[in-house]
């Protein structure tokens, strides 16, 4: 559908009122109650977002390190596998973070498990603990409902890696 610049103005001007209307004025009372009625309200939400991304990056002051490959990798470049060997059991460990952690307990877990070829994990134990059992079974339960992992790549040569994961909670 093809216009003229008239014919467009003709059809945008019963839109466009000839003159702008005035404001109506208020008191001065009222102006301010309607200014109240916006701000609390927004107010208040901002407290909330406040509140939600201090609770949020509490969440991320519990982090799972980068993992350690304890086993000979031969120069294979294991980057990508771990980092989604890391994301799994982050994902899973997040959704168990025990009360104790939430509240502001310290600790570092160190695990060490052995992943086979198939991706299934073995011989899980705490190399070191936390001091507080609820941070330690936490750590251990987030690997043990993250496996099976991914298989290891084809072109590796062995049938499995020693992984050594460390969980922190609440250290900076």
């Amino acid at each position: 559908m093809n216009f003229e610049h008239n014919e467009f103005e003709g059809m945008l001007r019963q839109f466009r009122p000839s003159k702008p209307r005035p404001l109506p004025q208020m008191p001065l009372a009222r102006k301010n109650y309607r200014i109240a009625r916006w701000l609390i309200p927004t107010a208040a939400v901002g407290f909330l977002v406040i509140v939600s991304i201090s609770n949020f990056w509490n969440v991320r002051a519990l982090s799972a390190t980068d993992p350690i490959i304890l086993s000979d990798t031969h120069g294979y470049d294991f980057t990508n596998y771990l980092k989604g060997l890391t994301d799994k059991v982050r994902r899973k460990w997040y959704q168990r973070i025990p009360d104790l952690a939430r509240a502001g307990q310290q600790g570092r877990v160190v695990l060490v498990f052995t992943l086979l070829r198939d991706g299934t994990s073995q011989d899980l134990r705490i190399a070191t603990g936390s001091g507080a059992e609820p941070l330690d079974q936490s750590a251990v339960t987030a690997v043990q409902s993250a496996s099976p992992f991914s298989r290891l790549p084809d072109d590796f040569p062995d049938e499995q890696i020693i992984v050594q994961l460390t969980f922190v909670y609440n250290e900076k």
